[in-house]
C-alpha cells in the first residue's frame, strides 16, 4: 500500500530561504485554539503539534500537513514556507 511521502522529503528538495516572522504559533493563538484544540480537530497528539510549532517535523506526514494548512486556512504553499523557516531554525539549535 502507497503512503504519505513526509514534508521532510518535500523541504529537503526545496532550497530557498524565506524572509518571513510569522511562525505556526502566531497564526493558532491568533486564531483563538490552543494545541491541545488543534490537535483534537487533527486527530493526533499535543506533543505532535508542540514539535512541529519547534521545527521537529520530520514526522509530518502529507495528509497532516494538508490538513493542519485546511485547519489553519492557509495555502498549502504558506504552509511549506513556514515550516521551512522553522525548521531552519530548529536545524541550528
Amino acid at each position: 500500500m502507497w503512503q504519505f511521502p513526509t514534508i521532510f522529503v518535500i523541504i529537503r528538495i526545496i532550497n530557498y530561504t524565506i524572509g518571513s516572522d510569522a511562525n505556526l504559533k502566531k497564526i493558532r493563538i491568533e486564531m483563538g485554539v490552543t494545541q491541545k484544540h488543534l490537535a483534537k480537530m487533527m486527530g493526533v497528539t499535543q506533543v505532535y503539534i508542540s514539535r512541529i510549532e519547534n521545527g521537529d517535523i520530520e514526522g509530518l506526514t502529507m495528509r497532516n500537513f494538508l490538513k493542519l494548512a485546511k485547519i489553519l486556512k492557509v495555502s498549502p504553499f504558506q504552509l511549506l514556507e513556514l515550516l521551512l523557516e522553522q525548521y531552519k531554525k530548529y536545524k541550528r539549535r
